[in-house]
């Protein structure tokens, strides 16, 4: 193909680079308004685990450890390494304030993500369009949006395995591997599950023969994570390893993972097949460098997550891991289509169909999902306001199921549900002392997440506890809070000579 000919392809080629990106950046650029609007007008939880993350960071800026024996109040854990928690309370530290120091480090961590997706893309491609599109397909996923607002561990976890996969890439020499090693211990000392991204680049080595570099990259790896675990186990009297391995043992339930498949299948379906597809037809050229191989293992042990959806408590963020893996290798894939060698022209055919069909099934619930995720307006934060009021003026012990409203209103928090329901029903928390306190009426006031009725689903509570509470208080009444949650309101039934 010459002349005018070649200038008209050239032409519709870029036509078409400038409508994808155009298509896809309103749908990336969307969960950072969402997250800046919810970071800037509501100071409450969105999501049940964000207040815990703010108590912890709140005990470490007092210098208090947050895994201690449960067996006495708090009966709280810290599911997850201090790293998150950590950065969390150096904000706190500086005057920042509530959940939004922790909405904003995952805000800039989505960022991070997306940044080092085009760096690993154009590092392996040259190709700027590509390098622009991968981390865009990655933004514009409903996991992005969906995750983005809560002040949650995941997606700086996220982070770090990026940027440290990022540095693997780069550069094949002793600097870029002892930083990665070093990023990847950050990863997972702040996501335990983050070790799949130093196990494929340990992966790479081998199969490239490099196998000095592969147990020394591995051996910095370990060495740090052992010698971190050591110092974290015996500053905490061995409650660290408790809290983060032993307690978070959660029970799997293949039931919880169909509805999650489904949604895969349904929104990533078509994209996944033809990645698939073309890693088949591209194989031997995607391990023709050590760079596109470790891209590669990282997403086939990313799949693994796939598998761990099963796990009860586990929701979309378990889908982040392949979502990075997936937009890269559409990266990787794009301009390999349209480089020379094989059937050039079958496989251009093949990249388009795969960025139209990533892009189309993207774009309607991104859409959607936009016009659903509404910030939270004026009523759902006076709504809020009106239940830490109701707080401020109880005398006497506050319960919160949502903990946000104690810690929001200097109060300790004493329970954390769900973990704790959990840890109860697996033998591993003895739960007499806490339900004796609700039988004898201890607080004045418990705010809930769900109705105790007989006929409501209530995760956060075990059916002593709600027995108890039922028993010796009362609804008083709900409040609506955003987003489609309420508050019930719980206080001691009046003292009559017939009480206990």
């Amino acid at each position: 193909m010459s002349g005018p000919a070649a200038n008209n392809y050239s032409r519709v080629r870029f036509a078409l680079k400038v409508i994808a990106v155009c298509v896809l950046l309103p749908l990336a650029l969307a969960p950072f308004l969402y997250a800046a609007k919810v970071i800037q007008f509501y100071p409450y939880s969105i999501d049940r685990e964000e207040a815990f993350l703010l108590q912890q960071a709140v005990e470490l800026t007092k210098g208090n450890s947050i895994y201690h024996d449960i067996s006495t109040e708090p009966y709280t854990v810290g599911n997850y390494p201090p790293v998150y928690p950590w950065v969390f309370s150096l904000l706190l530290r500086i005057g920042a304030g509530g959940l939004a120091a922790g909405r904003a480090i995952v805000m800039v961590a989505t960022a991070g993500i997306a940044l080092c997706i085009a760096g690993i893309v154009f590092r392996q491609t040259r190709n700027w369009f590509a390098a622009v599109v991968a981390p865009l397909l990655f933004l514009a996923t409903y996991e992005v949006q969906y995750w983005i607002p809560f002040a949650r561990v995941d997606i700086p976890a996220l982070f770090f395995t990026t940027l440290g996969l990022l540095l693997f890439v780069w550069s094949d020499k002793k600097w870029a591997l002892i930083s990665s090693a070093i990023v990847f211990t950050v990863a997972a000392f702040t996501k335990q599950t983050e070790v799949i991204a130093p196990i494929a680049c340990v992966a790479t080595m081998l199969i490239f023969r490099r196998f000095r570099d592969a147990l020394a990259f591995g051996g910095i790896f370990v060495g740090l994570c052992l010698v971190t675990l050591l110092i974290l186990n015996a500053a905490t009297s061995g409650e660290f390893w408790k809290h983060t391995v032993t307690y978070n043992q959660n029970t799997m339930k293949w039931s919880l993972a169909f509805p999650l498949w489904r949604h895969i299948l349904r929104l990533y379906g078509v994209q996944i097949a033809l990645v698939i597809v073309l890693v088949s037809f591209n194989f031997r050229r995607l391990l023709e460098t050590r760079e596109r191989a470790a891209t590669i293992f990282f997403g086939a042990l990313s799949l693994l997550s796939l598998v761990s959806i099963s796990k009860v408590g586990s929701d979309v963020n378990y889908l982040l891991t392949p979502e990075i893996a997936l937009a890269m290798l559409i990266g990787i894939l794009l301009p390999l289509c349209h480089s020379p060698g094989g059937s050039r022209r079958w496989f251009a055919i093949a990249s388009c169909v795969l960025l139209a069909a990533h892009i189309a099934h993207t774009w309607r619930p991104g859409i959607q999902m936009i016009i659903r995720k509404q910030p939270p307006d004026a009523m759902s934060r006076n709504n809020a306001d009106a239940v830490l009021l109701a707080v401020n003026e109880t005398k006497g012990e506050v319960l919160g199921e949502d903990a946000i409203f104690p810690i929001l209103d200097h109060r300790p928090v004493v329970y954390q549900p769900f973990i704790m329901t959990q840890l109860s029903q697996e033998g591993k928390w003895n739960q007499a002392a806490f339900v004796q306190d609700l039988r004898r009426g201890r607080f004045s006031l418990i705010l809930t997440m769900n109705c105790l009725g007989p006929d409501c689903v209530v995760p956060g509570f075990t059916q002593e506890m709600r027995s108890a509470i039922l028993e010796r208080y009362e609804l008083q009444g709900a409040v609506p809070l955003y987003p489609n949650q309420q508050r019930f309101f719980y206080t001691p039934k009046p003292i009559t000579s017939e009480s206990p």
